[in-house]
């Protein structure tokens, strides 16, 4: 399978494009990340960002996934 470019919509993340192996012809419908911030006290706050996918491609065949949570730890 090929690899596909994805964009992340809304969230710290926003406009980011990234291009991800495919293992199926579409996409897997929610996507998790997790970053990294530095805090006041310089230990790192871990952060999980969780996307959903739309449903389609746009016409330039990238596949969207938009911003729905962040949680802390």
């Amino acid at each position: 399978m090929p690899d596909v470019e994805i964009e992340l919509v809304g969230g710290p993340r926003d406009g980011e494009r990234i291009t991800v192996p495919l293992t199926d012809p579409v996409p897997a419908p929610h996507l998790e990340m997790t970053t990294v911030d530095s805090t006041v006290d310089g230990l790192p706050d871990i952060w999980r960002l969780n996307y959903r996918r739309d449903d389609a491609p746009t016409g330039d065949a990238v596949w969207r996934y938009r911003f729905l949570s962040t949680q802390h730890g």
